[in-house]
């Protein structure tokens, strides 16, 4: 078996070399959600580090011929993201690759490629799991959505509702959400004002899947009969289903990706590779990829587990 080009005994059977095209187009078939929502950054480093910062306050009043006020910015909070190699495979017995009779080989190497990218969506998934559980905390001691938040000048905020009661999604829940969301502050307590973009919901629940997408997509209110206008629709939300969202009541506002930090550092980006075993004559197979993720700050996500 020293040509990796070698047919097996049946045409309908995969070349190695094939294979490996299998398993990356089963990684690419499906847009990534994970991708669309992190920003996604190379990295060339163990370990990656981002760094939040105080802000000042207003402009002062300078009287004539008075010097500038200079402002001393205070250190923020420092996350550390520490890249993890994730990886998994298959063998393919010299019996099997000389008598494939069902293919067998091309749904494995089909196979490979789903399990990595939903490994890679569960990873990205995780972090809003996990949002508002004490247990997975940021740089600034808190859970990604918290309403204890502590921002630069010691001063306390959430991005969460006060209390969970009443908040699975809704029109007038989403209006909330959107009024807290336009509230969020600096390092020096001022207003961000950022505008959301995105409305993220799991596909695991029909009030999760259906009730954006009518109030995102009406014109008119869409929980009456009284012919309203909808003023939701002004803000131009999309709307992403993301099926690996464990928790079907949670549901989520974001700002665009240059306003908030949710990061993917991707140290090695995904590949497959095989190796002839002497001793039995397999072929074994794997994919590998390697890469850290988080976020560097909360602000520019707002965040509601449901009542």
């Amino acid at each position: 078996m020293a040509s990796v080009l070698r047919q097996s005994g049946f045409p309908q059977s995969t070349t190695l070399r094939g294979i490996h095209m299998v398993i990356g187009r089963n990684y690419t078939q499906r847009p990534s959600i994970g991708e669309e929502i992190f920003t996604v950054k190379d990295s060339t480093q163990y370990r990656e580090h981002t760094l939040t910062m105080g802000a000042g306050g207003l402009f002062e009043t300078r009287d004539e011929g008075q010097p500038t006020n200079y402002v001393t910015y205070n250190e923020g909070f420092l996350e550390t993201y520490t890249y993890v190699t994730y990886s998994s495979g298959f063998r393919i017995t010299q019996v099997q690759y000389l008598n494939d009779l069902y293919g067998t080989m091309e749904d494995n190497a089909a196979e490979l490629g789903r399990m990595a990218v939903v490994s890679k969506e569960t990873i990205l998934a995780n972090h809003f799991n996990n949002a508002f559980s004490g247990s997975f905390l940021g740089a600034d001691g808190a859970s990604l959505c918290s309403v204890s938040h502590l921002l630069e000048d010691g001063t306390t905020v959430r991005n969460k509702p006060a209390t969970n009661s009443d908040m699975d999604f809704s029109t007038t829940g989403l209006e909330q959400g959107l009024v807290d969301f336009r509230d969020q502050r600096d390092g020096g307590n001022k207003r961000l004002q950022f505008m959301p973009e995105v409305v993220l919901t799991s596909g695991g629940i029909i009030g999760g899947v259906f009730d954006p997408q009518r109030t995102l997509g009406s014109t008119n209110a869409p929980d009456n009969d009284t012919n309203a206008i909808n003023p939701v629709k002004t803000y131009g939300l999309s709307h992403k289903i993301w099926d690996y969202l464990s928790n079907t009541d949670d549901w989520f506002i974001l700002a665009p990706k240059a306003e908030h930090k949710l990061l993917n550092f991707i140290r090695i980006p995904f590949y497959s590779e095989h190796l002839y075993d002497f001793d039995t004559d397999d072929v074994k197979v794997k994919g590998v990829f390697g890469e850290s993720s988080g976020w560097g700050d909360w602000r520019g996500i707002w965040g509601t587990s449901g009542a």
